[in-house]
């Protein structure tokens, strides 16, 4: 039978249409905005010394976004066209951050003390440059994403989408490598210093976290009932190297935490998280065909939360931050301060995504369909546009 589509209405917006079955899938929306939690409890605790430890493996949520990036984009990107995958990219990526990021500008001019850095640090949120540096630290994934994007369109424009269980592969062995090499240079096996990307554009050679995407992408073929044996094996590799760069990942945090802590009794509780989040999106996959028939407001909201996503993301360490000092030189205790900021990120991302992005991205919507318009208004341009940039 043929998919029904699903109306229902978005607060603050028009009519939203998601069809049930394969095309959408409602679950991730739970999964991310699981671990946007997980990373505003961090980033708002963490260098906190009276609450360092309440919810330090909280950033283990960004791998967990690494991972429902590599199924949403191999959804999205299949039976798409490169202009229509590259434009949908355009229009998640930058409304938001152009909210968010003034939204945090604003924040941080009102409060006080002075920062030299700030236009340069705006100007990069805004732009989403790939060097930063950025208005919150949380902005280093964003260029990590667009060079996994970057690398899916290449596909699309090449013909070779139906080479992606390749470049899911070919990601697999790469960042593997890395992962193995540079596990040994974090316990002190070999030196090289070299392989430390940190935070910087070296990540978007997509070694450090490919593994991650490549899962993701894994998952999404296992969901379409395309994962080959081959596939198999490579998902299996991945699942032995994600956990390395993860351990690895709390080693750094345990050596930059402002209170004294023992790996050995945390390293276990990112990869749990991971690992929990995992089942989540293999469960969201295994069983969204029933999810999709639950009643539209239940999908309405499951879509706003995962709307709220990626501004919680964006804004919760400058709004809530400026929230938990504000509660915090009121009286308030840090554990107080922290949930206080918490509640306030959750309102101002919920607002941003049912409200103030809507108005943004409908602009840049009609702005980008002046050139798809013309575009398609020349045979040749509308040929190669249908083809999928093939011809």
């Amino acid at each position: 039978m043929p998919e029904t589509p699903i109306k229902h209405t978005l607060p603050g917006g028009g009519p939203a249409r998601h069809r049930s079955g394969a095309d959408y899938v409602y679950g991730i929306d739970m999964v991310r905005f699981a671990a946007a939690l997980l990373v505003t409890g961090f980033h708002l605790t963490w260098r906190d010394p009276a609450v360092a430890d309440v919810m330090w493996s909280g950033w283990a949520g960004v791998q967990v976004f690494f991972v429902v990036s590599g199924f949403v984009i191999a959804n999205s990107a299949n039976n798409a066209t490169p202009i229509a995958f590259i434009r949908s990219r355009l229009l998640r990526l930058y409304p938001a951050a152009w909210v968010c990021s003034i939204l945090c500008l604003v924040a941080l001019v009102l409060m006080p003390g002075p920062d030299p850095d700030l236009a340069r640090r705006f100007i990069a949120s805004f732009t989403l440059a790939p060097a930063g540096p950025y208005i919150a630290s949380a902005y280093w994934t964003l260029p990590v994403e667009i060079a996994f994007y970057a690398a899916v369109f290449l596909l699309l424009f090449s013909g070779n989408f139906h080479r992606l269980p390749q470049f899911a592969l070919a990601l697999t062995a790469a960042s593997s490598a890395y992962l193995g090499v540079y596990s040994l240079h974090v316990f002190g096996v070999v030196n090289l210093p070299f392989l430390e990307f940190e935070y910087g554009m070296l990540n978007m050679t997509l070694l450090r976290h490919g593994v991650f995407f490549a899962l993701g992408i894994f998952l999404w073929l296992w969901s379409r009932g395309k994962l080959t044996r081959t596939g198999m094996a490579a998902a299996l590799l991945a699942l032995i190297a994600a956990p390395l760069e993860i351990t690895a990942r709390s080693v750094e945090f345990v050596e930059r935490s402002p209170v004294p802590l023992n790996l050995a009794d945390l390293w276990m509780n990112p990869l749990l998280i991971w690992g929990a989040s995992l089942l989540a999106i293999v469960a969201s996959a295994r069983w969204r065909a029933e999810i999709a028939t639950l009643p539209p407001s239940i999908l309405s909201l499951l879509r706003v939360v995962g709307l709220a996503t990626y501004p919680l993301y964006l804004l919760h360490e400058v709004i809530g931050g400026s929230a938990k000092a504000l509660a915090m030189q009121a009286g308030a205790s840090s554990m107080a301060g922290a949930v206080t900021g918490g509640a306030l990120s959750i309102a101002v991302a919920l607002l941003v995504a049912a409200v103030l992005e809507p108005t943004v991205r409908d602009r840049l919507r009609r702005l980008l369909d002046i050139p798809q318009a013309a575009f398609s208004a020349r045979p040749a341009f509308s040929t190669f546009y249908r083809s999928g940039g093939t011809v």
